[in-house]
């Protein structure tokens, strides 16, 4: 018994692996495995193109999806067009779909084991943006043969939007009563070309097109009338154009009317969808002329006796001109008094009296348009008197219509505590050789005891002359301009030296002019005034090598002419005759017409000859000014100025104020009396009323001349009158 059962357990054991062996081995998984993957046709696009996505299904099995759902949300911007669905995968795997918006579902039922595809499509809008990026986006749901949900799966794809970006501006201007240009730029900043683009301009009513300006740039355009139609001939690339398009206007158009000129833009995308539109306008206002005052002063404190510029502004910002302008302004006044008096007006006025100077200007076209007036402050102002200078404008339209005018002021404050600099440019000679040097002196002198807290200095070269060297140093130079901005400016003598060089080629006889301006500050940085000055070479002949020794000539003859001048000396000291060294010629206000002396270099001492005139006129407004000075009509008065003995003498109109060397002076002042007798019987009708026009008392020159140079010593020699 015991061996059956040992027999047949080793049986059993024999034959248990070849019975494993040959039975199937258990399944791996019952549940179905769906892998979902999608591609896209495009990786850009713009509107109206058609998006296909195509969509795989692999089941890896080895059971059937009894249920499946595709869900695909389509990305905003775009439309859901069709799918193949039905048709690849048919029924009865396939069920139905419902559309519901940008969501699409897709049904499938027992959907089997193995890899299956259909495709879906989806048509970009109108109101997509470009470089926008459409995301579209499918997702997998599915069941076991259980009914029991499986794990979901996403995938997504994307197409980025390319198209042209089309903007417009315009802008118009009339460039004559009857001409209109405007200008149009149409601009591109989107990533693709527009394949076509076209546009059409209107024009206002009244206006008519003329011409383009420039070229067309790839456009062709049909003018008809107030239309102008345009296409590009090519595809308009990310870039920006402006066309110019002159129009006229045949008959005018009423006064104040606004026209507007329009311009619209079409334009399509790269392959031919029509975009939409841009359109932009520019609108005018007709108006015949438009006359606006502003007045300017130069400074906002003076000194006593200061001057003061005004500019004023008349600018007309219309488009047509103004038949007449007119121009009133009235002068300070103090106390009902005139306050200052008119030392120049640029351009000269129509009208001009104590108080008022008066322009009237004809055709006044657009733009900006300016006059000029420089007055001098009276010496008897006190300190703290403010001037009040007013403007006033009317003017005519083109039509004749009287227009409402305008009005602006500009104060000024008289201060005893204001420098006075004064601009003087010395050249060191009269003329020079091509390619010679010429040395200046710049002086910059404050002839009060207040402080500037800044003077700027400009010094304009002649074309072509450079400045070799300065000093000091120029803080800036551009263009033949060179700078210098000095500061804390005290009283006394300031000066600045430069030296200039003649190119070798300058012409023979030409004058070479350089300028000087100087504008400062009070010691509080205020702007209270400025001063120019010039001086004159002339580029002379080359002395020649050979031929008659000029030098020698020109040493001799100067060296006669000073012994003469110490023999005249020797002699009128000898026979105790007095001699006038300067001669200063004032108005009867007090204000300097001119300063004469004998001297050959009249630059030497000039902070002595300044300082001079300052105590001159000092002591003219002290003395002779009013009704006190009146009765001292031809009286004399003596002062003394350091060494210098200074006799000075009123007549009706002038004052003349003789410096004089010499022992004896009682004979002078009829020299005086006689000259200034001249002096006002030529130009006494000048005098009265003189407004510091220097032309209109050039003639003085000769009769004092005659006073310094000795010939009124003997009044039978000189022949009163006849100068």
């Amino acid at each position: 018994m015991r061996a059956a059962v040992r027999l047949t357990v080793l049986a059993v054991a024999l034959l248990l692996p070849i019975l494993l062996g040959g039975a199937s081995p258990p399944a791996r998984g019952v549940s179905p495995d769906v892998v979902l993957s999608m591609q896209v046709n495009t990786a850009t696009g713009d509107p109206n193109d058609v998006i296909t996505y195509t969509i795989w299904l692999d089941n890896l099995g080895p059971q059937d999806a009894p249920s499946l759902w595709v869900n695909d949300t389509l990305p905003l911007g775009t439309a859901y067009v069709d799918d193949t669905a039905a048709a690849d995968i048919p029924a009865p795997v396939f069920v139905g779909r419902s559309v519901l918006g940008n969501s699409i579902s897709i049904q499938f039922a027992n959907y089997p084991a193995g890899n299956q595809s259909f495709q879906l499509r989806a048509r970009i809008g109108l109101s997509v943006g470009d470089r926008q990026v459409l995301t579209n986006s499918v997702r997998l749901w599915y069941t076991n043969a259980g009914g029991v949900p499986q794990p979901t799966s996403t995938v997504t794809r994307q197409t980025t939007v390319a198209i042209p970006v089309i903007t417009v501006t315009k802008s118009g201007l009339f460039e004559a009563p009857d001409t209109i240009v405007y200008t149009i730029t149409i601009g591109n900043s989107g990533s693709a070309s527009a394949r076509n683009l076209w546009w059409n301009d209107t024009l206002p009513p009244g206006a008519v097109y003329s011409r383009f300006r420039g070229g067309l740039m790839n456009a062709a355009c049909t003018p008809a009338g107030r239309w102008v139609n345009c296409t590009m001939v090519v595809p308009f690339a990310q870039t920006s154009r402006t066309w110019t398009l002159e129009a006229t206007i045949p008959s005018a158009l009423p006064p104040g009317s606004t026209i507007v000129n329009w311009v619209f833009v079409n334009y399509t995308d790269s392959d031919g969808t029509v975009l939409g539109e841009r359109r932009a306008s520019a609108p005018l206002t007709v108006e015949t002329s438009r006359i606006t005052v502003a007045k300017v002063a130069d400074a906002s404190r003076t000194p006593v006796g200061g001057t003061i510029g005004y500019t004023i502004f008349y600018n007309n910002t219309g488009q047509l001109d103004a038949p007449l302008v007119w121009i009133n302004d009235t002068l300070p006044r103090n106390s009902g008094l005139p306050a200052v008096i008119v030392m120049s007006a640029t351009p000269a006025p129509s009208v001009q009296t104590q108080s008022t100077v008066q322009w009237q200007l004809a055709n006044v076209g657009a733009g900006f348009h300016s006059v000029s007036l420089v007055v001098q402050v009276l010496p008897a102002l006190g300190d703290g008197t403010v001037l009040t200078n007013t403007a006033t404008v009317n003017y005519t339209d083109a039509n004749g219509n009287d227009r409402p005018g305008s009005r602006g002021n500009a104060t000024t404050t008289v201060s005893v505590n204001v420098p006075s600099i004064n601009a003087e440019l010395v050249a060191a000679r009269r003329t020079v050789e091509p390619g010679g040097s010429v040395a200046y002196t710049l002086y910059y002198n404050n002839t009060r005891l207040s402080l500037a807290a800044t003077v700027d200095i400009e010094v304009f070269l002649p074309r072509g002359i450079p400045m070799s060297s300065a000093n000091p140093v120029y803080t800036s130079n551009a263009g033949g301009r060179f700078t210098w901005n000095r500061t804390s400016v005290g009283s006394g003598e300031h000066r600045i030296q430069f030296v200039t060089t003649v190119p070798s080629d300058a012409v023979l006889g030409s004058v070479l002019r350089t300028t000087v301006f100087a504008n400062y500050t009070d010691d509080v940085g205020n702007p209270v005034g400025g001063s120019q000055g010039f001086a004159d070479v002339t580029v002379a002949v080359d002395v020649p090598a050979a031929g008659p020794p000029w030098v020698l000539i020109a040493v001799g003859i100067v060296g006669v002419v000073i012994a003469a001048v110490i023999a005249l000396r020797l002699y009128l000291s000898a026979i105790e005759q007095t001699v006038i060294d300067e001669v200063f010629l004032l108005h009867k206000d007090g204000l300097l017409v001119k300063h004469y002396t004998r001297r050959l270099k009249p630059d030497v001492d000039s902070d002595i000859l300044s300082g001079m005139l300052i105590a001159v006129q000092n002591f003219v407004n002290e003395s002779f000014i009013g009704e006190a000075g009146l009765r001292k009509e031809g009286q004399l008065d003596e002062m003394k100025f350091g060494q210098y003995r200074i006799l000075l003498v009123r007549g009706t109109s002038v004052i003349v104020a003789a410096v004089v060397s010499g022992p004896r002076v009682e004979k002078v002042p009829a020299q005086i009396r006689a000259a200034i007798e001249d002096l006002e019987g030529a130009l006494g009708g000048v005098l009265v009323g003189w407004d510091g026009n220097m032309d209109q008392v050039s003639g003085a020159d000769a009769f004092m001349q005659d006073l310094i140079a000795g010939r009124y010593r003997n009044p039978g020699k000189v022949r009163r009158g006849n100068h």
